[in-house]
């Protein structure tokens, strides 16, 4: 039997005839009155199986591929392709071999069902569906997936706090000025004056180890770094993070040429010259995990620098136990560099307002950097105290 076709009528309106029987989907030539078609199709079993020979695996291996050349940045790879291995990896063990033409709704929720049983919390679990369905579109665009496929699966919403049984995490919240000031005498000159960079000025991790003189203009009272990498770029998105004067003495002290980077692992004691040129994201927040470490008293078995290697006689689930008490120690009483953002995001958004702190942490969005900065509840308090 022919699949039937999408026509136009003389009323401009897009229909099929079935059976002897008309049915319409909209304006002719619309995405719309497309994807109403296609779903008809799917609803009526008629898509052409030309897909039958695509298994779930086959599309995810085409798209790592693509994948592992697109995701870069400067030459480097990002961390998204490998966040959306970790997505398909569950939809790949469930229904790898079955074709991606029967992966509908039910089967995208069945994975997603899976994830919360793994112990993912609701938003990561959002994260890896909407990864998944990305996939899907990648494979519509190279014709692997029906677009009918698609439509399905986009039917599906994320997961909405409180009407789950996803485990929740806690809001990342700045950093108590105490538990900062605590680390002073456990990390070294360089790593302090990026932990001081990142409070006074807003910048990302990634951008505060990347610092180097030539990228500042200091034509001005204000100095402008403008960072040579930074996460929006691939976006055609500019950054320019503002140096105030406090800023500027600090940085001051870390004086080098203009190829150099300002905060370097070289200048630390002890060193000796065997480092590289700058810190890298995870070494800086590495760092930052030891000196909490000492700072708040973590039992020696816990740190990090040991939890790496059995010790002689433990076995592995004794070496899991330990892990796992480690990693609930460190949730409990560690800080993240990525938290001096929301410190600093609080500060501007208390003393010049939300469209301010949201040019100085660089959002294209209001929504984003609500989240980074906290509300100024005291401020409220205080207004209500006097005139409500």
């Amino acid at each position: 039997m022919k699949t039937p076709r999408l026509k136009r009528h003389v009323s401009g309106r897009a229909y099929t005839r079935f059976k002897g029987k008309c049915t319409y989907f909209g304006k002719f030539g619309t995405e719309a009155a497309q994807q109403r078609f296609q779903q008809w199709l799917a609803d009526m079993d008629l898509v052409e199986d030309k897909f039958r020979h695509v298994s779930l695996l086959l599309l995810a291996a085409k798209f790592m591929d693509h994948a592992d050349v697109h995701y870069r940045k400067n030459g480097v790879p990002t961390g998204e392709a490998n966040n959306i291995r970790l997505a398909m990896r569950t939809a790949c063990t469930m229904y790898g071999n079955s074709r991606v033409s029967e992966f509908g709704p039910k089967r995208l929720k069945a994975v997603r069902n899976q994830m919360i049983q793994d112990g993912l919390c609701r938003n990561t679990v959002n994260a890896r569906i909407r990864r998944i369905r990305h996939v899907f579109k990648w494979g519509v665009s190279e014709q692997l997936v029906p677009v009918s496929v698609l439509i399905g699966l986009q039917t599906v919403q994320g997961l909405e706090a409180g009407r789950t049984s996803a485990r929740e995490t806690d809001p990342v919240e700045p950093v108590a000025e105490l538990d900062i000031l605590a680390l002073e005498p456990y990390v070294s000159r360089p790593v302090w004056g990026l932990i001081q960079f990142m409070l006074l000025t807003g910048a990302r991790p990634g951008e505060a180890v990347r610092l180097r003189w030539c990228d500042i203009d200091a034509e001005s009272d204000v100095w402008v770094y403008r960072p040579n990498q930074h996460k929006t770029e691939h976006h055609g998105k500019s950054r320019r993070i503002l140096i105030g004067p406090r800023a500027q003495v600090m940085i001051t002290q870390f004086a080098g040429s203009d190829q150099n980077y300002v905060f370097r692992p070289a200048d630390a004691p002890g060193s000796g010259g065997n480092v590289g040129d700058h810190y890298s994201r995870e070494s800086y927040r590495t760092a930052v995990i030891r000196a909490c470490e000492k700072a708040f008293g973590c039992p020696a078995e816990l740190r990090i620098d040991n939890g790496r290697k059995p010790y002689a006689g433990e076995s592995a689930d004794e070496l899991q136990e330990r892990r796992d008490r480690a990693k609930a120690w460190r949730a409990k009483n560690c800080w993240s560099p990525n938290q001096l953002r929301h410190n600093n995001g609080t500060e501007v958004r208390k003393l010049g307002g939300i469209e301010t702190a949201q040019v100085i942490l660089g959002h294209t969005s209001v929504k984003t950097t609500e989240r980074y900065a906290e509300t100024n509840i005291d401020g409220a308090i205080a207004h209500v105290r006097q005139f409500g």
